[in-house]
């Protein structure tokens, strides 16, 4: 209905909970393990604890715009709270943030959206600031523990910023590319950002909506990087382990593998026939990335093998995704694959040594 398209989650704004340090968290040992935080059609935000379902922080917050991108850190060396930052349509960025508490024991306090075993809660959360960083903003990651924001939009200026979120200052501006051999300069057009792990957000990636892909160093001025990738709007950027080679997806229901050191397509995986809205890399294992778009199915591939490992169909247009790696439903099926592996091995030898005794045959004696 129409109340439950309001309350849809909005273009690619799902992003998993990050350490305060700004490190993807998998054991439960940190306070956003299991968090997904979500902005919703109706200017909200809210954190989920995966597992339950339950909203984290009291309930959902205002942002006062269409959102286009969120992050959630918890505490880190710099700050003892949780963050979250959301970044509107109309170029705002608001920072919320909340204080966390102990271990939960008992049957835990669903009132706050916790439950038992769980390490950490939080409280309510109140919005700490709110700045303006573009005029029209359709990108946009925090990184370095929620201390650097990086945003892009569509039409004059600058290809991107980066603002300190503490100081509300911009701290790097993109110059954007020389005109081309006609002098024509087109006005920009971000479509997607991504930082590149490893570099303490010195580096990042700029998806277009004139299918470019752009390598930023903030020690340079201009795109150290730019080269077409597709024929298609950008929708989502990710990056294997080693940095190695970029996830490209658009709007047309391509996803690519983009060779960092040639700087050439590598390989492109097949089965979307819809646009993609967003990608996102395994954080433990180095060789699962998982698509949803347009078309109704979640896609799990392997960047190996470039193979479809599995596919479900949604019944509905996807927003985003994310893993949840500490589940008990994720370690449940982990073990189940590998028994299954373990079976097919056995099975294999078994029928290597059926073939090796059949093939074995005495020799006369002359």
């Amino acid at each position: 209905g129409t109340g439950e398209r309001a309350r849809g989650i909005a273009k690619g704004c799902c992003r998993a909970g990050q350490s305060g340090d700004g490190d993807i968290v998998t054991t439960s040992d940190h306070a956003p393990s299991g968090w997904l935080a979500v902005a919703r059609n109706d200017k909200t935000a809210e954190v989920i604890e995966m597992a339950t379902g339950a909203v984290m922080g009291g309930g959902p917050v205002e942002v006062g715009g269409t959102p286009i991108a969120l992050d959630l850190f918890g505490p880190g060396n710099q700050r003892e709270g949780c963050r979250l930052v959301t970044v509107t349509e109309e170029g705002d960025a608001v920072v919320h943030a909340c204080g966390y508490e102990g271990i939960v024991t008992g049957f835990g306090d669903m009132s706050l959206g916790v439950g038992a075993g769980q390490d950490r809660i939080v409280e309510e959360w109140s919005e700490e600031s709110r700045f303006k960083v573009i005029g029209h903003a359709l990108a946009a990651r925090v990184g370095s523990g929620g201390q650097k924001l990086i945003v892009g939009g569509k039409g004059q200026g600058n290809d991107v910023k980066m603002y300190d979120v503490e100081t509300q200052k911009v701290i790097y501006k993109a110059k954007p590319p020389p005109p081309n051999w006609l002098r024509y300069r087109a006005p920009p057009y971000v479509s997607a950002v991504h930082y590149i792990p490893g570099t303490d957000c010195r580096e990042f990636l700029v998806g277009t909506g004139e299918h470019m892909l752009r390598r930023y160093d903030v020690r340079e001025k201009r795109a150290v990087m730019d080269v077409p990738v597709g024929e298609w709007v950008i929708t989502s950027l990710q990056m294997n382990h080693d940095q190695s080679v970029a996830y490209v997806a658009n709007n047309h229901g391509n996803l690519f593998g983009f060779d960092m050191k040639t700087q050439k397509v590598a390989h492109k995986f097949k089965g979307h026939q819809g646009g993609i809205r967003q990608i996102a890399v395994h954080p433990e294992d180095g060789d699962l990335i998982v698509s949803a778009g347009l078309d109704r199915w979640l896609r799990v591939f392997s960047m190996s093998t470039r193979q479809c490992l599995g596919r479900v169909y949604m019944k509905q247009m996807m927003s985003g995704v994310q893993w949840d790696v500490r589940s008990p439903a994720s370690e449940e099926a982990a073990a189940e694959a590998e028994k299954k592996g373990k079976g097919k091995k056995k099975k294999k030898k078994a029928r290597v040594a059926e073939d090796a005794d059949e093939e074995e045959v005495p020799k006369k004696k002359k």
